[in-house]
């Protein structure tokens, strides 16, 4: 799965493995056993990709495979239209869908969960896939406006992340970057 994401990714870009190995710091070769799934990537070269490559379909799918499918999939099948407008608008559906299923389910989110019936448990679950839907749509918004507008994801996050310290919502990490230089 990431092998073929990366080779969609660096096709799309317009790119051969050449400069996927610079990026990464490693040969051709190796970019080509990747594409194929028959090395795996070590934790610092996805690092380097997804920050050097700045592809959001690559980073789905390190995010996919890192969490074992526990985030969103990047959408291109034949029946996604994915200019960015449509992508935005649907977004903003989805994200009305899932307000509105959130607003749905607040008087069962103030019992405690123990007390909370089996049905009362499935709809809390459907409404969750609302959410769910969003971000989908979101991620995969994202990931094309920020393509199509040449703006960086890890720029973007890095600022997300920088406005969470500001905020009080995170801490800053302490001890080795977790990011490496490409």
């Amino acid at each position: 799965m990431i092998g073929t994401a990366l080779k969609e990714a660096r096709t799309e870009l317009r790119w051969p493995q050449r400069v996927v190995g610079l990026i990464a710091k490693v040969s051709e070769s190796m970019v080509k056993e990747w594409e194929h799934d028959r090395r795996p990537m070590a934790d610092e070269h996805k690092r380097r990709l997804s920050r050097g490559m700045n592809s959001g379909r690559l980073c789905m799918a390190l995010k996919n495979w890192v969490t074992g499918g526990i985030a969103a999939p990047y959408l291109d099948g034949a029946n996604v239209d994915t200019h960015r407008l449509v992508m935005v608008e649907r977004t903003i559906e989805e994200m009305r869908e899932a307000i509105a299923a959130l607003e749905g389910v607040k008087s069962i989110l103030l019992k405690p969960p123990d007390r909370t019936t089996a049905e009362e448990r499935q709809l809390v679950m459907d409404r969750l896939l609302e959410v769910i839907e969003a971000d989908t749509a979101a991620e995969n918004a994202l990931a094309r406006v920020a393509r199509e507008y040449g703006l960086s994801l890890a720029d973007l996050y890095d600022r997300h992340q920088e406005e969470l310290i500001d905020k009080g919502f995170l801490e800053k990490e302490k001890g080795p970057q977790k990011r490496a230089a490409i």
